[in-house]
């Protein structure tokens, strides 16, 4: 049975023969911030698949195990070292038979064989200095050390994961590929320190962009992946447009020419979505660089998207019908669950809504819509005509307030005018 002896966070798993005695040093460990869990050697022989498990769930960067007579110990080694969590994490024994068995656990790759009379602090100091450098290890895996970022390595493991999840859903999932323009020409002009900083600030742009299960890896060099589970490529091309332009400011800051050009794609059944994103990558950058492209063909990336909130179910039908007809990618929500959702999945570029709705009212609506995207433009349009609400409406973003009923031409007018802003 696995069991955590100290409140601390369970970094080191300790195998033992004998969980009701537990030595010096893991009382010792609680004074250094180390949590130890403690498993029964007997138990995990016994109950391997089980116990396996548990441990895949726990933070662990080190493992004790306690040696014994009849090297159960080593076999119990053998079995961690098959499973992938545990090939690469430091293990140590402890144990009576030093001289006999050390050189034969270090040969199986035990990072040390040390007595058990081993003094506790010593022991203690040694562990914290075994899982500093682990960590670090661990770490360097993780995350690119200049951008903070996912590595590449990390990162087409996360997007693997999200491509499964998006197989077995058959929920949407696009990328957007950033490459920086001309690195090598910055690092040139204003020096490699300098150019660093460019791409720090280049990553802490495309970050900021990111949201709920969106993730980030550096690919190479200036090439970045971005990931976004759940959203289509023509949300993601807009949110690249918007990314190209706060980019390209960049250039007066450092005195010379910043820019990026990148390539939106949406996951298509089977396909191996990077290598394509790439390929066409390299593709664009030979036509015109500073430009986010999208290489879906058959999505009109030029239609403007609108949200119709209201209750009234056949004024949205009507309203739809209309909009549909001029071209406009039309969205309905006539509750709360409906218009959240959209708002997380798609970019809109215009949302006219009645000023209050079945479990939100008016002010939240404006809210939730800008906390989404503070650049969709908003009507209030609404039977509603009362001085103090026109006021609040405007107080909390509302772009335009146009009292129902209203000519549809005036709509459009109003509608065409906050487009002609963006």
């Amino acid at each position: 049975m696995l069991v955590n002896v100290n409140e601390a966070k369970g970094s080191i798993l300790f195998f033992t023969h004998n969980e009701k005695k537990l030595p010096n040093w893991v009382v010792e460990c609680n004074t250094y911030g180390f949590g130890v869990l403690i498993e029964s050697i007997k138990d995990f022989m016994e109950e391997k698949e089980d116990v396996f498990l548990d441990l895949l769930e726990e933070s662990i960067s080190l493992i004790i195990i306690e040696d014994d007579l009849e090297r159960i110990s080593f076999e119990l080694y053998k079995n961690l070292r098959k499973e992938d969590k545990f090939k690469k994490m430091p293990i140590l024994f402890l144990g009576e038979f030093y001289n006999e068995v050390k050189l034969e656990a270090m040969e199986m790759g035990a990072i040390d064989y040390l007595k058990e009379t081993i003094n506790s602090k010593e022991l203690v100091l040694k562990l914290k200095n075994i899982i500093s450098i682990y960590n670090e290890y661990v770490n360097s895996l993780i995350y690119d050390s200049l951008t903070g970022t996912y590595t590449a390595t990390y990162g087409e493991k996360l997007l693997k994961k999200e491509i499964d999840i998006s197989k077995k859903d058959k929920s949407k999932l696009s990328i957007l590929i950033v490459d920086i323009d001309d690195l090598s020409a910055i690092n040139k002009n204003i020096g490699k320190l300098a150019g660093n900083e460019v791409i720090r600030k280049i990553t802490s742009i495309l970050k900021d962009k990111l949201e709920l299960r969106d993730f980030i890896f550096r690919v190479a060099g200036g090439k970045f992946l971005m990931v976004f589970p759940n959203k289509t490529s023509l949300y993601v091309l807009k949110l690249g447009e918007e990314i190209a332009n706060e980019i390209s400011k960049l250039s007066n800051e450092f005195k010379v020419e910043i820019s990026i050009t990148g390539n939106v794609r949406e996951f298509q059944e089977e396909e191996d979505i990077l290598k394509i994103a790439l390929i066409e990558l390299l593709k664009f950058k030979r036509k015109e660089r500073g430009k986010v492209y999208l290489s879906d063909k058959n999505i009109e990336i030029n239609s403007k998207s609108i949200l119709i909130i209201n209750e009234d179910k056949e004024f949205l039908k009507i309203i739809k019908k209309r909009y549909k007809n001029k071209d406009f990618k039309v969205y309905t929500a006539n509750e709360v669950e409906t218009l959240s959702k959209i708002l997380s999945l798609y970019l809109i570029d215009i949302v006219i809504t009645e000023f209050i709705l079945p479990g939100m009212t008016g002010v939240e609506i404006i809210r939730e819509v800008k906390k989404a995207n503070k650049d969709t433009k908003i009507i209030v349009f609404t039977l509603q005509k009362s001085e103090t609400l026109i006021e609040r409406a405007f107080n909390e973003g509302a772009d335009d307030f146009l009292s129902r009923p209203a000519s549809p031409i005036e709509l459009d007018a109003r509608i065409n005018k906050l487009l002609q802003k963006r």
